[in-house]
């Protein structure tokens, strides 16, 4: 399937990994700049989002830093809202620029902390996060933000179930329920975890 998505959105994909590599060279946005490295770990890994949020979602992508998952997100699903939030301001600058020179009309970049963009009263359908933090702090992080009956999305290594077990206290604490866990491979041998975590109540 990710194939397929980045073949049918070969030329947005090709203008996003130009215009990221660029700013690379004098932002620190990321250490993997070399193919097939560069498709696999970021485009690849972030298309495993694809067919997970409903139809006109609105989903947000916590410490999106270069833009990812939220921008292969954003040009694969027009049909959601995704809103890319970061607390460093030149990271939301860089994807400010990028979804403007993609033409992305479904995107909102938003420079915060998560724990102060909540307390405007910001709630969505789906919270997703990569590469943050471990997953204790990420349900602190992220399922304030997600909407009763939401679900949050952390994008994670193949062993993952020590780091679950530390973090029950901190899901149940926020509201939150886990639900399961999906691996899939991004190419190169490698396997990766999406930690699926229901927001139940408030």
């Amino acid at each position: 399937m990710s194939d397929e998505l980045l073949l049918k959105h070969a030329e947005k994909f090709a203008a996003y990994k130009n215009f990221l590599l660029e700013r690379n060279k004098v932002m620190n946005l990321t250490s993997v700049t070399s193919e097939p490295d560069f498709t696999a770990k970021h485009f690849t890994d972030s298309l495993a989002l694809f067919a997970l949020p409903q139809k006109s979602a609105r989903v947000i992508d916590v410490g999106t830093g270069a833009g990812l998952p939220g921008i292969p997100l954003a040009i694969t699903r027009p049909d959601v809202h995704v809103t890319l939030l970061d607390s460093t301001g030149k990271k939301i600058n860089f994807v400010r620029e990028a979804a403007a020179l993609l033409g992305l009309a479904n995107v909102d970049c938003v420079c915060a902390r998560a724990e102060d963009h909540v307390k405007n009263g910001h709630a969505y359908d789906m919270s997703v996060s990569r590469a943050v933090a471990k997953l204790n702090k990420l349900a602190a992080f992220m399922l304030p933000l997600t909407a009763p009956g939401g679900m949050m999305v952390a994008m994670k290594g193949q062993r993952i179930l020590d780091e679950l077990n530390e973090a029950k206290a901190a899901i149940k604490k926020y509201g939150g329920e886990f639900e399961k866990i999906i691996e899939y491979e991004i190419g190169l041998g490698i396997v990766h975890s999406l930690i699926m975590v229901r927001k139940i109540k408030i």
